[in-house]
């Protein structure tokens, strides 16, 4: 996917008014990597800390300024979608879908209707019980659904899916 010169394809993000913003902006002069940023500047930055035990991992996240996204703000501007257009291959992270279902559905049908691949990932099982149904109308359009054992167990299971061989675990 990636080829010579080692371009990335572009990414999307909301950003706070702390230093990541600046960070972010300066590594978006880069030529090997093409973010398109929309600034929050009364937003704080978010926060995201991965905690594990064992074989249990968890993620605590304060998503702040992301919660701000807009799509006509920033999907919906000319130049960004131009890199939508470009693209061949979409993937969305599932958090998403607690921001702005409208974006990922005009990805997703753009995706569709040019016969590109549209991917997404389920992200964590409270995605697939509390945002279901959101989840469920972008389902028709992807093309790889990305999961681990447990977002897949919780999916099944909210699905009313009989799968046997699986143990879902509190």
């Amino acid at each position: 996917m990636i080829q010579e010169p080692h371009n990335v394809p572009p990414s999307s993000a909301a950003l706070g008014r702390i230093s990541l913003g600046r960070s972010l902006r300066r590594r978006q002069r880069r030529p090997t990597w093409t973010p398109t940023t929309t600034s929050r500047a009364k937003s704080p930055r978010g926060r995201a800390l991965p905690a594990s035990l064992a074989t249990n991992r968890s993620l605590v996240a304060n998503l702040a300024a992301a919660n701000c996204y807009k799509k006509e703000k920033h999907l919906d501007l000319e130049e960004n979608w131009k890199l939508v257009e470009k693209a061949q291959v979409y993937y969305i992270a599932g958090f998403f879908l607690t921001v702005s279902l409208e974006s990922i559905l005009k990805v997703a049908k753009h995706a569709s209707e040019n016969n590109k691949i549209f991917c997404i990932n389920l992200s964590a099982p409270f995605i697939c019980e509390f945002f279901k149904e959101a989840l469920m109308k972008v389902m028709p359009y992807v093309d790889i659904l990305f999961g681990n054992e447990t977002e897949a167990a919780v999916f099944a299971q909210e699905q009313g899916f009989e799968v046997s061989g699986w143990r879902i675990t509190p």
